[in-house]
C-alpha cells in the first residue's frame, strides 16, 4: 500500500507551505488509510486514477494577456490522483511559460497564484524559468486568496507582484516534522532492528528513536533550501528585511510594506487593465 509511504514523505520532507496545510494533509492521508482498511476487501489493493480532461495552460484575455493559474499544494512530478485532490505540478509550469512566450497573441503573461506552498523539490527551477520566461515577456503575479511559502517563492520571480486587500503571502521559511514514535511502538509491544550502512541511513525511519545526529542532518537540508529561498526573495524582489524573512505571514497593504508585494489591487480584472494601461 501506498499510504505508509506518503506519511513517511509528509513527516520527513522539507516543507514550505503553511503548517496548518501540511497537518491537514497528514490528517487526510490518516483518514484515508483507515478507510482503504475497512473496504480492502472490496474494492482490492488498487484504485483506478481516472483521468480527468486536460485543462488549458492558460486562458487570453481580450487584450491579449495570458492568465497563468497555480493553484494547489506545490508539488513536483504529480500523480493524476494527487492533481485531483487539489495538488499543482511545477511540471505545467515551464510548459505554460514557454507556450505563451511562443503565442503571438499574447503581450504579457499573468501567474494567478492561489496556493498555501509545498514541498521544496523543483521550486528553485521554477523561479529560474520565470524569471528567464520575463526576459521575453514581462510575467506579473497576482493572488486574491494566498500565495505563501513556495507560492511566494514563485511570485517573487514575477516582475511584479498585485495582491488583494485580504489575500495572504509571505510564510518564507523551510521545516520539516520529524514524529518520534519509538515509545509508542515500545508499549504497543514492538522494537525495531535497523540493519544500515551509513550512520545517517534511515534517519527518521518510523519506529526508531530520532537521535541529536539525524536531528542536525535534517537542520542541514533544511538551512540550505532556506538559504536558497531567501536568496532568490531576494533576488527579485530587492530589499527585505531580515525580520520578514522568519516564516510569518502577511496581508494586503502589510505586504507591501515589507516588499515581500508590490501593491495592492482591487482584482484580477483590475490588474489586466493597468497592464493594458500601462503599455
Amino acid at each position: 500500500m501506498r499510504f505508509p509511504r506518503i506519511l513517511a514523505a509528509i513527516r520527513s520532507t522539507p516543507w514550505a507551505a503553511l503548517p496548518s496545510t501540511v497537518h491537514a494533509l497528514h490528517a487526510a492521508v490518516i483518514a484515508a488509510a483507515a478507510g482503504r482498511d475497512r473496504h480492502r476487501a472490496d474494492m482490492g489493493d488498487s484504485i483506478a486514477e481516472p483521468n480527468p480532461p486536460p485543462e488549458p495552460a492558460y486562458d487570453i484575455s481580450p487584450d491579449g494577456v495570458a492568465v497563468i493559474p497555480v493553484r494547489g499544494i506545490i508539488g513536483k512530478h504529480l500523480s493524476t490522483m494527487e492533481t485531483m485532490c487539489g495538488g499543482y505540478d511545477l511540471d505545467t509550469l515551464a510548459p505554460a511559460l514557454a507556450a505563451s512566450a511562443a503565442d503571438p497573441r499574447v503581450r504579457e503573461r499573468v501567474l494567478f497564484i492561489d496556493s498555501p506552498g509545498g514541498t521544496c523539490t523543483g521550486v528553485p527551477e521554477a523561479f529560474a524559468a520565470v524569471r528567464l520566461s520575463a526576459e521575453i515577456k514581462p510575467v506579473f503575479g497576482f493572488t486574491d486568496s494566498q500565495a505563501c511559502s513556495a507560492a511566494q517563492w514563485i511570485a517573487s520571480a514575477c516582475d511584479r507582484f498585485a495582491i488583494t486587500t485580504s489575500a495572504t503571502v509571505g510564510s518564507v521559511g523551510v521545516y520539516c516534522a520529524l514524529v518520534d514514535e519509538s515509545a509508542a511502538w515500545a508499549k504497543d509491544g514492538f522494537r525495531l532492528e535497523l540493519v544500515k550502512a551509513g550512520t545517517q541511513k534511515a534517519a527518521g525511519i518510523a519506529g526508531a528513536p530520532i537521535t541529536a545526529d539525524d536531528v542536525a542532518g535534517f537542520q542541514r537540508n533544511v538551512d540550505t533550501i532556506y538559504g536558497m529561498f531567501i536568496a532568490d526573495v531576494r533576488t527579485g524582489r530587492g530589499v527585505v528585511d531580515d525580520t520578514a524573512l522568519q516564516g510569518q505571514t502577511f496581508m494586503g497593504h502589510a505586504a507591501v510594506d515589507v516588499n515581500l508585494a508590490d501593491d495592492v489591487v482591487t482584482d484580477l480584472a483590475d490588474l489586466l487593465a493597468q497592464i493594458v494601461a500601462a503599455r
